[in-house]
């Protein structure tokens, strides 16, 4: 229906419909051009500064040194992080968190 409570004809409704999936299609076209053509550098994260861990020979944790930047960052694996971690996270963002970009 238009502003004014009018059905609209189905040929208007058909190019809108064709014009937004044409408009979705070309932005699915561009993500995986980006996708393949602009791949994430993982040296990156790989050359973030972390902290040094002090370890003893059974590999008990005995200190972290602060890194260059006096940051503490020790990278921790994913099979490791607590499964509520991206609960709380979600947690504490914005109701519009799952909606905005």
């Amino acid at each position: 229906m238009d502003s004014e409570g009018r059905r609209l004809p189905r040929r208007r409704l058909r190019r809108i419909l064709v014009a937004a999936a044409a408009a979705l299609g070309a932005a699915a076209v561009l993500f995986a051009l980006l996708w393949v053509c602009v791949p994430f550098d993982l040296r990156k994260i790989r050359g973030f500064p972390a902290s040094m861990r002090i370890e003893d020979r059974s590999g008990e944790l005995l200190r972290v040194v602060p890194s260059a930047r006096g940051e503490m960052c020790v990278p921790v694996p994913l099979s490791e992080m607590s499964p509520w971690l991206p609960l709380a996270t979600v947690a504490v963002e914005d109701r519009r968190f799952h909606h905005h970009p």
